[in-house]
């Protein structure tokens, strides 16, 4: 049966995680989940976040409920960026090194996807890329395709994997080309970041393409500007080369740009993009990254939308933190688009949910997630009504293609 239900959207399909455990029982429709980094072993690395609301005055520090499994530390998880939600409600999370220079050690798996049950919260493996050590961008889960994709630093390529783990395809945004099955090019993986301009971070499909984001400049980088491409999604869910187009090139702040590590779709063609400061590869900084949203104009061309957002206090303020997504449904208030951010409020480290006509900290609902500086991760918003029938099995997958 079609794995999109009623309540899923093109490229945000996720259904709300049900967990069994007594602690979860009291959180309301309305969840967020989050990745965020950890300085020890036994620091939490993911939480879901109650956002039912109703929602407190704006620039009100919010005390939501937030959930944490005891098996969601760096221990068991280690460091995580990527999230995406199939429509079960299972969480997924990518491994990342763009904590490394801060905590120290490798990561033991960099290629790791892993999966967290939507009923016990339990973790499992659910892939492990080709990756000898820069680890992985972001995953994204499209229901009409049934497949999800994942960016992944070492090769430069973008994975399609299907919902039993299998690696059914892989593209790569530097010779437009796509290979079948878990195959490698020769001296793929070799350990060492793909060249900045080859390096894709943010994945997130749309009405039958996948756009991403290429890492092309950074703070002690200069460079082209960083961009946003997109690529049609075939039937069978893989990506075709000759479709491959570019759609935006990010403007300067100041001299340079910050990667975009995360998209985001809104309803009226709204398109948020969502960068992350980063001086090299493997150190994420802060207070020079922004959420910028654009607007597609009906002949397919993206352009900066009429609102602004400033992640932080002020309407200046540039804090994002790498993480975005748009509510679709609130019964009880306007629609917020939610970020993480460094400091979103002085000495305040966490999420903000921005109306969707734009605004600041001061104009937004603030959340501490108790995270130090450049800690911060992704965040994913699950959809109403995404569940999967109960007898739906999960392990259920599209065949491979074929050449």
């Amino acid at each position: 049966m079609p794995r999109c239900t009623e309540g899923a959207r093109d490229g945000n399909a996720g259904a709300r995680p049900a967990f069994d455990d007594p602690r979860y029982a009291g959180f309301g429709e309305m969840v967020l989940v989050t990745t965020c980094g950890a300085p020890e072993d036994n620091g939490f690395v993911l939480a879901v976040v109650d956002i039912t609301g109703p929602l407190p005055p704006p620039g009100t520090i919010y005390g939501a409920e937030i959930y944490h499994h005891e098996t969601w530390t760096r221990r068991f998880l280690g460091d995580v960026f990527g999230l995406t939600l199939d429509s079960s409600g299972n969480i997924y999370a990518a491994a990342t090194t763009i904590y490394f220079v801060r905590f120290g050690a490798p990561i033991p798996d960099p290629g790791a996807v892993y999966r967290i049950d939507h009923k016990t919260a339990m973790i499992t493996k659910f892939v492990s890329l080709p990756n000898k050590g820069p680890a992985l961008g972001n995953i994204n889960y499209d229901c009409t395709h049934d497949s999800f994709y994942v960016s992944n630093h070492d090769d430069g390529r973008i994975y399609q994997v299907d919902p039993s783990g299998r690696i059914l395809s892989s593209y790569d945004h530097a010779t437009a080309s796509v290979r079948f099955g878990p195959g490698t090019e020769p001296g793929e993986p070799d350990g060492v970041f793909v060249p900045l301009g080859e390096r894709v971070w943010a994945v997130q499909s749309h009405r039958g393409r996948l756009y991403y984001s290429v890492w092309q400049q950074d703070r002690t980088r200069p460079g082209p500007p960083n961009q946003i491409w997109s690529v049609a999604l075939q039937p069978n869910g893989v990506l075709d080369p000759a479709t491959k187009t570019l759609e935006i090139s990010s403007p300067p702040l100041g001299f340079y740009s910050s990667p975009v590590s995360d998209i985001s779709f809104g309803p009226e063609q709204l398109m948020m993009a969502v960068e992350r400061t980063m001086e090299g590869d493997t150190f994420s900084k802060s207070h020079v990254a922004r959420a910028l949203e654009w607007q597609e104009d009906g002949s397919g061309i993206w352009a900066p939308s009429s609102r602004s957002f400033a992640i932080g206090w002020e309407v200046s303020d540039t804090n994002a933190a790498g993480g975005v997504d748009y509510e679709h449904e609130r019964g009880n208030g306007p629609l917020h688009v939610w970020f993480t951010g460094d400091q979103v409020a002085p000495q305040v480290y966490g999420l903000q949910g921005t109306p969707q006509t734009g605004g600041a900290g001061a104009d937004s609902t603030l959340i501490d997630l108790g995270t130090s500086k450049a800690y911060l991760g992704d965040v994913e918003i699950p959809v109403g009504g995404a569940a999967l029938p109960p007898d739906d099995d999960p392990t259920t997958g599209p065949e491979p293609p074929t050449d």
